[in-house]
C-alpha cells in the first residue's frame, strides 16, 4: 500500500491510496491539476463530509477518471448540486466498500455537519490505514478503529495556545473549533496517543494543520517531548511523495 496525502488543511484535503490492484482518493478538496500528475487511474472517490475543503473538486475528478463517488446521502443533500453528472453511491456508517484489494470501512466522526466519516482502509493480506480528520473528539468507536490500524492519519488542527492568541478569530469561532464537533488540537491528539501508546503503528501522519493557528514546529516539539524515542514515526501532511507501508506476513 502506498499512501500520499496530497493536500491537508482547511484550504483543501486529498489523500491518494494505491496498491497494485486499486487506486482510491479520500476527499477531493483540491483541483484536478494537483492529482492528475500522480494518478493514471482512480477507481473510487470517498468523501468524508460536505465542507468545501473536502469535496470541492470531486465532481471534476469523478468525470475525468470516470469513477464513482462514495458519500453519505446527507452530504449529497448539502452539496450535491455542485457535482454535476457523476456516479454517486450512498454509504451508511458501518458499511464497507471493496475496491480491488482494498476494503474501505466507514465509521462516524464528530463534526458540525449532518454526517461525517472516518475510514479504516485495509489491504487484502496487507497493511491497514485509519483516517480521521475533522472531529472534535475521539469516541470509543473511533478509538476501536484506530487500534486496528498499522498506520494512523489523524487530525492535529490547532495548537491551544496559538488559537487563544490568534486575534483574527472571533470568540464564537474559537469556541466552535474547540468544541466536541469542531477539530482536534495538538494537545488532544498527542494526549490520546500517549494514552494508547504508539508501538503498534509503523507511521503516524498528523493532518489538517491550520495555517493560522498551528505550525509544524509547534506540533513536532510537543510530539518529541512525549515520544523522544519514536519521533521518527511521525510525518506531517501534506507530503511531497507517497510512502510505502508493508507488514510482515506470519
Amino acid at each position: 500500500m502506498h499512501i500520499h496525502p496530497i493536500a491537508s488543511s482547511s484550504e483543501g484535503n486529498c489523500t491518494l491510496i494505491t496498491t497494485e490492484k486499486a487506486s482510491i482518493v479520500i476527499d477531493a478538496g483540491t483541483p484536478l491539476k494537483q492529482i492528475r500528475p500522480l494518478a493514471d487511474t482512480i477507481d473510487g472517490i470517498f468523501i468524508s463530509h460536505e465542507h468545501n475543503d473536502h469535496m470541492n473538486g470531486c465532481g471534476v475528478l469523478s468525470r475525468y477518471y470516470r469513477c464513482p463517488i462514495y458519500m453519505h446521502k446527507l452530504c449529497y443533500r448539502g452539496k450535491g448540486y455542485k457535482l454535476g453528472k457523476c456516479e454517486i453511491n450512498f454509504i451508511e456508517t458501518g458499511e464497507t466498500v471493496e475496491v480491488g484489494d482494498l476494503r474501505i470501512s466507514h465509521f462516524a466522526t464528530e463534526h458540525d455537519v449532518d454526517m461525517s466519516f472516518g475510514y479504516l482502509i485495509s489491504q487484502e493480506k496487507g497493511p491497514s490505514l485509519c483516517y480521521i480528520t475533522d472531529t472534535g473528539m475521539i469516541t470509543p468507536l473511533m478509538a476501536d478503529n484506530i487500534m486496528k490500524a498499522d498506520v494512523l492519519l489523524i487530525e492535529a488542527d490547532y495548537d491551544e495556545t496559538l488559537l487563544q492568541e490568534y486575534e483574527y478569530y472571533d470568540d464564537w469561532l474559537k469556541e466552535r473549533i474547540r468544541s466536541n464537533i469542531g477539530h482536534l488540537s495538538n494537545q488532544q491528539t498527542i494526549g490520546f496517543l500517549k494514552e494508547i501508546g504508539i508501538d503498534r503503528f509503523s507511521a503516524i501522519i498528523f493532518a489538517h494543520l491550520s495555517p493560522r493557528t498551528n505550525t509544524r514546529k509547534t506540533l513536532l516539539k510537543i510530539a518529541s517531548e512525549e515520544f523522544p524515542e519514536e519521533i521518527g514515526k511521525f510525518k506531517i501532511a501534506p507530503l511531497e511523495k507517497s510512502f510505502e507501508v508493508t507488514i510482515s506476513q506470519p
